[in-house]
Protein backbone atom coordinates (compact mmCIF):
# COMPACT_ATOMS: atom_id res chain seq x y z
CA UNK A 1 0.00 0.00 0.00
CA UNK A 2 2.81 2.71 0.64
CA UNK A 3 4.31 1.63 -2.58
CA UNK A 4 1.26 2.50 -4.48
CA UNK A 5 0.49 5.51 -2.33
CA UNK A 6 4.00 6.98 -3.19
CA UNK A 7 3.37 5.79 -7.36
CA UNK A 8 0.04 7.72 -7.58
CA UNK A 9 1.34 10.83 -5.48
CA UNK A 10 3.93 10.79 -8.03
CA UNK A 11 1.92 10.37 -10.71
CA UNK A 12 -0.22 13.31 -9.90
CA UNK A 13 2.34 15.80 -9.54
CA UNK A 14 3.68 14.34 -12.99
CA UNK A 15 0.47 15.79 -14.05
CA UNK A 16 0.78 19.00 -13.81
CA UNK A 17 1.40 20.86 -17.03
CA UNK A 18 5.03 20.99 -18.21
CA UNK A 19 6.49 23.69 -19.64
CA UNK A 20 6.57 22.21 -23.47
CA UNK A 21 4.66 19.20 -24.87
CA UNK A 22 6.36 16.34 -25.68
CA UNK A 23 7.21 15.38 -29.30
CA UNK A 24 5.98 12.54 -31.64
CA UNK A 25 8.88 11.10 -32.18
CA UNK A 26 8.93 7.70 -30.87
CA UNK A 27 11.67 6.23 -28.32
CA UNK A 28 13.35 4.23 -31.31
CA UNK A 29 13.92 7.16 -33.56
CA UNK A 30 14.61 9.51 -30.93
CA UNK A 31 17.59 7.49 -29.39
CA UNK A 32 19.04 6.91 -32.86
CA UNK A 33 19.12 10.35 -33.79
CA UNK A 34 19.97 12.05 -30.46
CA UNK A 35 21.05 9.99 -27.47
CA UNK A 36 24.98 9.33 -27.52
CA UNK A 37 25.75 5.99 -26.34
CA UNK A 38 27.61 5.71 -23.08
CA UNK A 39 31.61 4.71 -23.06
CA UNK A 40 32.39 1.09 -22.08
CA UNK A 41 35.14 1.65 -19.74
CA UNK A 42 38.59 -0.18 -20.93
CA UNK A 43 41.42 -0.69 -18.75
CA UNK A 44 44.97 -2.16 -19.96
CA UNK A 45 46.40 -3.28 -16.74
CA UNK A 46 50.81 -3.87 -16.72
CA UNK A 47 53.23 -3.38 -14.37
CA UNK A 48 56.02 -1.28 -15.70
CA UNK A 49 56.74 -0.07 -19.69
CA UNK A 50 55.20 -1.88 -22.37
CA UNK A 51 57.32 -2.77 -25.02
CA UNK A 52 56.64 -1.46 -28.64
CA UNK A 53 54.09 -4.11 -29.58
CA UNK A 54 52.01 -3.47 -26.81
CA UNK A 55 52.21 -0.02 -26.99
CA UNK A 56 51.01 0.01 -30.91
CA UNK A 57 47.74 -1.95 -29.41
CA UNK A 58 46.49 0.47 -26.92
CA UNK A 59 47.65 3.10 -30.07
CA UNK A 60 45.13 1.24 -31.51
CA UNK A 61 42.36 1.03 -28.68
CA UNK A 62 42.78 5.27 -28.60
CA UNK A 63 42.77 5.69 -32.47
CA UNK A 64 39.75 3.39 -32.27
CA UNK A 65 38.06 5.99 -29.78
CA UNK A 66 39.35 8.55 -31.29
CA UNK A 67 37.94 7.63 -35.09
CA UNK A 68 35.85 10.81 -36.99
CA UNK A 69 34.39 8.64 -39.50
CA UNK A 70 33.40 5.99 -37.08
CA UNK A 71 34.23 5.76 -33.70
CA UNK A 72 33.98 3.23 -30.74
CA UNK A 73 32.02 3.90 -27.76
CA UNK A 74 35.28 3.15 -25.03
CA UNK A 75 37.34 4.84 -22.93
CA UNK A 76 40.76 4.09 -22.42
CA UNK A 77 42.64 3.67 -19.02
CA UNK A 78 45.88 2.60 -18.40
CA UNK A 79 46.73 0.91 -14.82
CA UNK A 80 50.51 0.77 -14.28
CA UNK A 81 50.79 -1.97 -10.88
CA UNK A 82 54.18 -0.23 -10.32
CA UNK A 83 53.20 3.26 -10.38
CA UNK A 84 50.81 3.01 -7.11
CA UNK A 85 47.48 3.12 -8.72
CA UNK A 86 44.19 4.09 -7.79
CA UNK A 87 43.43 0.66 -5.25
CA UNK A 88 39.46 0.31 -6.64
CA UNK A 89 41.54 -0.25 -10.42
CA UNK A 90 43.62 -3.00 -8.43
CA UNK A 91 40.86 -4.59 -6.89
CA UNK A 92 39.31 -5.02 -9.98
CA UNK A 93 42.48 -6.69 -11.75
CA UNK A 94 42.92 -9.09 -8.30
CA UNK A 95 38.54 -9.77 -9.04
CA UNK A 96 39.53 -11.15 -11.99
CA UNK A 97 41.94 -13.69 -10.69
CA UNK A 98 45.13 -11.34 -11.42
CA UNK A 99 45.47 -13.05 -14.89
CA UNK A 100 49.14 -12.14 -16.98
CA UNK A 101 50.34 -8.76 -17.61
CA UNK A 102 49.26 -7.42 -19.91
CA UNK A 103 45.76 -7.68 -19.61
CA UNK A 104 42.25 -5.64 -20.54
CA UNK A 105 39.44 -5.59 -18.47
CA UNK A 106 36.19 -4.58 -20.16
CA UNK A 107 33.37 -2.83 -17.62
CA UNK A 108 29.82 -1.28 -18.32
CA UNK A 109 29.45 2.40 -18.88
CA UNK A 110 29.43 3.77 -15.61
CA UNK A 111 25.49 5.16 -16.25
CA UNK A 112 24.14 1.39 -16.71
CA UNK A 113 25.14 1.30 -13.00
CA UNK A 114 26.24 -2.48 -13.64
CA UNK A 115 28.73 -3.04 -11.30
CA UNK A 116 30.63 -6.24 -12.92
CA UNK A 117 33.81 -7.25 -15.56
CA UNK A 118 32.31 -8.25 -18.18
CA UNK A 119 35.43 -10.02 -20.37
CA UNK A 120 38.63 -9.94 -19.36
CA UNK A 121 41.77 -11.57 -21.41
CA UNK A 122 45.15 -10.80 -22.53
CA UNK A 123 46.80 -7.70 -24.32
CA UNK A 124 46.73 -9.32 -27.95
CA UNK A 125 45.86 -8.33 -31.58
CA UNK A 126 43.46 -11.05 -31.63
CA UNK A 127 41.06 -9.91 -28.47
CA UNK A 128 41.56 -5.95 -29.33
CA UNK A 129 40.24 -7.64 -32.89
CA UNK A 130 37.34 -9.38 -30.79
CA UNK A 131 36.77 -6.76 -28.72
CA UNK A 132 36.15 -3.73 -31.10
CA UNK A 133 34.02 -5.42 -33.93
CA UNK A 134 32.31 -8.65 -35.05
CA UNK A 135 30.31 -9.61 -37.71
CA UNK A 136 27.01 -9.66 -35.93
CA UNK A 137 27.51 -6.15 -34.31
CA UNK A 138 28.26 -5.13 -37.49
CA UNK A 139 25.24 -6.31 -39.49
CA UNK A 140 23.64 -5.28 -35.76
CA UNK A 141 24.19 -1.61 -37.32
CA UNK A 142 23.40 -2.35 -40.71
CA UNK A 143 19.82 -2.91 -39.54
CA UNK A 144 19.91 -0.07 -37.28
CA UNK A 145 20.98 2.49 -39.81
CA UNK A 146 18.55 1.19 -42.30
CA UNK A 147 16.02 2.16 -40.38
CA UNK A 148 14.99 -0.81 -38.41
CA UNK A 149 12.79 -0.18 -35.23
CA UNK A 150 15.02 -2.90 -33.03
CA UNK A 151 16.85 -5.72 -34.16
CA UNK A 152 16.17 -8.67 -31.47
CA UNK A 153 19.11 -10.50 -30.48
CA UNK A 154 18.25 -13.98 -29.36
CA UNK A 155 21.26 -15.51 -27.63
CA UNK A 156 21.33 -19.40 -27.76
CA UNK A 157 21.05 -21.93 -24.49
CA UNK A 158 22.75 -24.39 -27.16
CA UNK A 159 19.69 -26.56 -26.43
CA UNK A 160 18.39 -26.94 -30.03
CA UNK A 161 14.82 -28.10 -28.06
CA UNK A 162 14.83 -24.79 -26.46
CA UNK A 163 16.23 -22.30 -28.88
CA UNK A 164 14.44 -23.76 -32.28
CA UNK A 165 10.13 -23.07 -30.61
CA UNK A 166 11.88 -19.25 -29.10
CA UNK A 167 13.04 -18.38 -32.49
CA UNK A 168 10.27 -20.04 -34.44
CA UNK A 169 7.94 -17.59 -32.29
CA UNK A 170 10.27 -14.77 -32.88
CA UNK A 171 10.21 -14.76 -36.44
CA UNK A 172 6.09 -14.90 -36.29
CA UNK A 173 5.57 -12.64 -33.86
CA UNK A 174 8.18 -10.01 -34.91
CA UNK A 175 6.77 -10.24 -38.48
CA UNK A 176 3.24 -9.91 -37.53
CA UNK A 177 3.78 -6.85 -34.91
CA UNK A 178 3.97 -3.74 -37.98
CA UNK A 179 0.27 -5.10 -38.49
CA UNK A 180 -0.38 -4.59 -34.65
CA UNK A 181 1.33 -1.85 -34.03
CA UNK A 182 1.17 1.92 -35.55
CA UNK A 183 3.79 4.77 -35.40
CA UNK A 184 2.89 7.95 -33.84
CA UNK A 185 1.73 10.71 -36.55
CA UNK A 186 4.64 13.34 -37.13
CA UNK A 187 3.09 16.90 -37.48
CA UNK A 188 4.39 20.12 -39.10
CA UNK A 189 5.87 21.46 -35.31
CA UNK A 190 9.29 21.55 -34.93
CA UNK A 191 10.01 18.93 -32.39
CA UNK A 192 8.42 16.02 -34.81
CA UNK A 193 10.63 17.09 -37.41
CA UNK A 194 13.38 13.85 -37.58
CA UNK A 195 17.03 14.66 -38.22
CA UNK A 196 18.38 11.86 -40.54
CA UNK A 197 16.42 12.05 -43.43
CA UNK A 198 18.38 9.30 -45.21
CA UNK A 199 17.15 6.65 -42.32
CA UNK A 200 13.34 5.68 -43.51
CA UNK A 201 10.91 6.27 -40.87
CA UNK A 202 9.38 2.84 -41.20
CA UNK A 203 8.09 -0.11 -38.53
CA UNK A 204 9.81 -3.28 -38.63
CA UNK A 205 11.79 -5.81 -36.13
CA UNK A 206 14.32 -8.04 -37.38
CA UNK A 207 15.92 -11.38 -35.69
CA UNK A 208 19.42 -12.50 -35.16
CA UNK A 209 20.55 -15.53 -33.63
CA UNK A 210 23.60 -15.72 -31.57
CA UNK A 211 25.32 -18.95 -30.52
CA UNK A 212 26.29 -18.45 -26.80
CA UNK A 213 29.58 -20.44 -27.64
CA UNK A 214 30.88 -18.42 -30.61
CA UNK A 215 34.52 -16.81 -30.19
CA UNK A 216 34.24 -14.11 -32.71
CA UNK A 217 31.11 -12.70 -30.84
CA UNK A 218 32.47 -13.43 -27.37
CA UNK A 219 32.73 -9.59 -26.40
CA UNK A 220 29.03 -9.03 -27.04
CA UNK A 221 27.62 -12.35 -25.56
CA UNK A 222 29.18 -11.23 -22.49
CA UNK A 223 27.61 -8.32 -22.73
CA UNK A 224 24.44 -9.76 -22.94
CA UNK A 225 24.38 -12.09 -20.37
CA UNK A 226 26.12 -10.26 -17.38
CA UNK A 227 23.49 -7.53 -17.83
CA UNK A 228 21.79 -9.01 -14.99
CA UNK A 229 23.65 -11.04 -11.92
CA UNK A 230 21.98 -14.92 -12.43
CA UNK A 231 21.89 -14.85 -16.06
CA UNK A 232 25.42 -16.23 -17.09
CA UNK A 233 24.34 -19.18 -15.15
CA UNK A 234 20.68 -19.69 -16.75
CA UNK A 235 21.16 -22.16 -19.53
CA UNK A 236 18.19 -20.88 -21.79
CA UNK A 237 17.41 -19.03 -24.44
CA UNK A 238 17.82 -15.44 -24.22
CA UNK A 239 16.36 -12.48 -26.37
CA UNK A 240 17.47 -8.72 -26.09
CA UNK A 241 15.75 -5.98 -28.52
CA UNK A 242 18.48 -3.48 -29.36
CA UNK A 243 17.67 0.10 -30.76
CA UNK A 244 18.31 3.69 -31.39
CA UNK A 245 22.40 3.86 -31.20
CA UNK A 246 22.75 0.08 -29.94
CA UNK A 247 20.92 0.15 -26.40
CA UNK A 248 19.41 -2.50 -25.22
CA UNK A 249 16.10 -3.28 -23.10
CA UNK A 250 16.51 -5.86 -20.59
CA UNK A 251 15.88 -9.55 -21.77
CA UNK A 252 13.27 -11.86 -22.06
CA UNK A 253 13.97 -14.96 -20.63
CA UNK A 254 13.43 -18.77 -21.37
CA UNK A 255 9.49 -19.06 -20.99
CA UNK A 256 9.60 -15.64 -20.82
CA UNK A 257 9.50 -15.12 -24.43
CA UNK A 258 5.94 -15.22 -25.37
CA UNK A 259 3.81 -13.17 -27.87
CA UNK A 260 2.51 -10.98 -25.13
CA UNK A 261 5.87 -9.62 -23.90
CA UNK A 262 7.05 -9.55 -27.61
CA UNK A 263 4.09 -7.52 -28.40
CA UNK A 264 4.81 -5.57 -24.85
CA UNK A 265 8.31 -4.74 -25.73
CA UNK A 266 7.70 -3.46 -29.14
CA UNK A 267 4.90 -1.01 -27.89
CA UNK A 268 7.40 0.92 -25.34
CA UNK A 269 9.53 1.40 -28.43
CA UNK A 270 7.12 2.91 -30.90
CA UNK A 271 5.61 5.04 -27.59
CA UNK A 272 5.98 9.03 -28.23
CA UNK A 273 9.12 10.19 -26.40
CA UNK A 274 8.25 12.05 -23.77
CA UNK A 275 11.23 13.02 -22.35
CA UNK A 276 15.14 14.01 -23.72
CA UNK A 277 17.17 12.62 -20.64
CA UNK A 278 18.45 8.99 -21.73
CA UNK A 279 18.92 8.40 -17.98
CA UNK A 280 15.06 8.47 -17.08
CA UNK A 281 14.54 5.10 -19.85
CA UNK A 282 15.90 1.67 -19.18
CA UNK A 283 18.91 -0.26 -20.86
CA UNK A 284 22.15 -0.22 -21.24
CA UNK A 285 24.93 0.22 -23.91
CA UNK A 286 26.55 -2.70 -26.44
CA UNK A 287 30.43 -1.53 -27.65
CA UNK A 288 30.14 -0.52 -31.35
CA UNK A 289 31.66 0.52 -33.87
CA UNK A 290 29.32 3.12 -35.93
CA UNK A 291 29.12 6.23 -37.95
CA UNK A 292 26.06 7.26 -36.09
CA UNK A 293 26.03 11.30 -37.49
CA UNK A 294 25.87 10.13 -40.55
CA UNK A 295 27.05 12.04 -43.96
CA UNK A 296 27.92 15.73 -43.60
CA UNK A 297 28.78 18.75 -46.65
CA UNK A 298 31.84 20.43 -46.12
CA UNK A 299 31.34 24.86 -46.10
CA UNK A 300 33.85 26.52 -48.63
CA UNK A 301 35.77 27.47 -45.80
CA UNK A 302 35.94 24.16 -45.29
CA UNK A 303 34.05 23.45 -42.34
CA UNK A 304 31.19 20.58 -41.98
CA UNK A 305 28.05 21.76 -41.72
CA UNK A 306 24.57 19.24 -41.64
CA UNK A 307 23.37 18.41 -45.09
CA UNK A 308 19.59 20.99 -44.90
CA UNK A 309 16.80 18.91 -43.07
CA UNK A 310 13.47 18.08 -45.08
CA UNK A 311 10.37 17.82 -44.08
CA UNK A 312 8.95 15.27 -42.03
CA UNK A 313 6.60 14.02 -44.24
CA UNK A 314 9.05 13.12 -46.52
CA UNK A 315 11.56 11.62 -44.59
CA UNK A 316 10.34 7.74 -45.89
CA UNK A 317 10.97 8.84 -49.05
CA UNK A 318 14.47 11.06 -49.67
CA UNK A 319 17.72 10.63 -48.05
CA UNK A 320 20.49 13.25 -46.69
CA UNK A 321 21.42 13.06 -42.54
CA UNK A 322 21.67 15.68 -39.70
CA UNK A 323 24.18 15.29 -36.94
CA UNK A 324 23.32 15.48 -33.31
CA UNK A 325 22.96 18.82 -32.06
CA UNK A 326 21.04 20.18 -28.68
CA UNK A 327 17.43 19.75 -28.40
CA UNK A 328 15.57 22.91 -28.63
CA UNK A 329 12.71 21.63 -26.68
CA UNK A 330 13.10 22.21 -22.41
CA UNK A 331 11.99 21.19 -19.64
CA UNK A 332 11.06 23.18 -16.14
CA UNK A 333 13.28 21.76 -13.72
CA UNK A 334 10.87 20.68 -11.68
CA UNK A 335 9.01 18.33 -14.14
CA UNK A 336 12.47 16.88 -14.18
CA UNK A 337 13.05 16.65 -11.00
CA UNK A 338 9.50 15.23 -10.63
CA UNK A 339 10.19 12.71 -13.20
CA UNK A 340 13.54 11.97 -12.10
CA UNK A 341 11.45 11.13 -8.60
CA UNK A 342 9.05 9.21 -10.10
CA UNK A 343 11.72 6.83 -12.00
CA UNK A 344 13.37 6.12 -8.33
CA UNK A 345 10.18 5.89 -6.78
CA UNK A 346 8.78 3.27 -9.35
CA UNK A 347 11.56 1.63 -10.54
CA UNK A 348 12.01 -0.93 -8.40
CA UNK A 349 8.56 -2.56 -8.22
CA UNK A 350 8.22 -2.05 -12.16
CA UNK A 351 11.36 -4.11 -12.82
CA UNK A 352 10.66 -6.36 -9.93
CA UNK A 353 7.43 -6.77 -11.94
CA UNK A 354 8.95 -6.91 -15.41
CA UNK A 355 11.68 -9.07 -14.13
CA UNK A 356 8.88 -12.01 -12.82
CA UNK A 357 6.55 -11.40 -16.71
CA UNK A 358 10.23 -12.18 -18.81
CA UNK A 359 11.27 -14.99 -17.09
CA UNK A 360 7.60 -16.38 -16.21
CA UNK A 361 7.61 -20.53 -15.71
Amino acid sequence: MRWRGMVLLAVALLGMPPHAPACNVPVFRYALERWAPDPFEVLVVHRGPLDASQRALVTRLQEAREDLTAPVNLVLERVDLAAEPDPQRVALYEAEGAPPLPCVLVRYPRASRIETTLWSGALTATNLDRLLDSPVRRELVRRLLNGDTAVWLLVESGDPMQDEPAAALLHTELERLPTRLKLPQLTDDADDELRRSDIPYRLGFSLIRVARNDPAETLLVASLVHSEEDLPDLKKPMVFPVFGRGRVLNGLIGAGITANNIEKTAGTLIAACSCDLKALHPGFELLLVADWQGPQQVSSEGESIPIPQRKPEAVALVRGAQPEEPSPRSFSPMVLILAGGLVLVTGGWTWHLSRRSRRSP
